[in-house]
């Protein structure tokens, strides 16, 4: 199933969520629950044949506390043309680092709508993702693709926006990450 295929079925089933308490937590700005202290990122790590294990709960507090690096570079085409957005948050390694995930052989991105990416470890050192909480200087609601969202520099690096491989690891309303080990 290809991606835009993927987003019109979740959307859809986000719809169909209307009443539950899901949708109720998943509406309203994100600012609102980093005020109330709400953890919205998960981390864990896992190792096959065992179940992942939690690192950390973080709060959008938690992840303001951490090294913040601001990129400005607009989305792909398909997802959002023109305007050349300012993300800001932490870089993916820092935030792993933060809870002793270090060196793991690819990460694994989850968001709240059940989408996952995996994103290699070689994607760290070389486009340095950013896991970013603010656009243009502003937390990003749900219905803005945040809380958090995982921003690679796309108009640093012009190829990654014609790679569908890059356009697949670009993920919205990220509520967990796994650092993945042999």
């Amino acid at each position: 199933m290809n991606r835009r295929a993927l987003l019109l079925r979740t959307g859809a089933a986000l719809v169909g969520l209307c009443g539950t308490r899901r949708a109720r937590a998943m509406s309203g700005p994100a600012a609102a629950t980093a005020e109330r202290g709400h953890p919205v990122l998960s981390v864990l790590h896992a190792r096959p044949g065992r179940p992942a294990s939690l690192l950390a709960r973080m709060t959008l507090a938690d992840l303001s506390r951490l090294p913040q690096r601001e990129l400005a570079t607009s989305l792909p085409s398909p997802f959002e043309p023109g305007g050349r957005p300012v993300w800001r948050g932490p870089l993916l390694a820092d935030v792993l680092a933060a809870h002793g995930a270090v060196d793991p052989q690819a990460i694994r991105v989850g968001a709240l709508t059940g989408y996952a990416a995996d994103i290699p470890d070689t994607d760290l050192q070389r486009f340095e993702p950013l896991l970013a909480w603010q656009r243009d200087g502003r937390p990003m609601s749900i219905r803005q693709r945040g809380p958090l969202i995982l921003m690679y520099p796309y108009d640093q690096y012009p190829e990654l926006g014609a790679d569908v491989r890059y356009l697949n690891r670009m993920v919205w309303q990220v509520d967990r990450v796994v650092a993945l080990y042999r």
